[in-house]
């Protein structure tokens, strides 16, 4: 899947503060201008790697691995926090 090199941007500015959430695998980061996240991988390749391993994860075409940024992965849609996980258009995700 292709992301927009705009929201590439907008997510790239995002590290630079404090982790919207923090987990055993990564951080996450939610932008407030577009409708996207990015999370940054404690571990080079874990996180995709578990993703990967994860049974129905090709249900999860939002879920875009990228590379050459300050982040790994970007999280396409309305994207939130609720009770300590993610929640991407309305799914809890537990992935971080």
């Amino acid at each position: 899947m292709y992301v927009a090199e705009n929201v590439l941007e907008e997510l790239d500015s995002l590290v630079d503060r404090d982790p919207d959430l923090t987990g055993a695998r990564g951080s996450l980061f939610i932008s407030t201008k577009v409708p996207a996240a990015c999370i940054r991988e404690k571990s080079r390749y874990a996180f995709l790697k578990y993703l990967l391993d994860l049974p129905g994860f090709t249900q999860y075409p939002k879920i875009v691995p990228v590379e050459n940024r300050r982040f790994d992965i970007v999280l396409l849609g309305t994207v939130a926090v609720k009770d300590g996980k993610i929640v991407l258009d309305g799914k809890e995700l537990e992935i971080l």
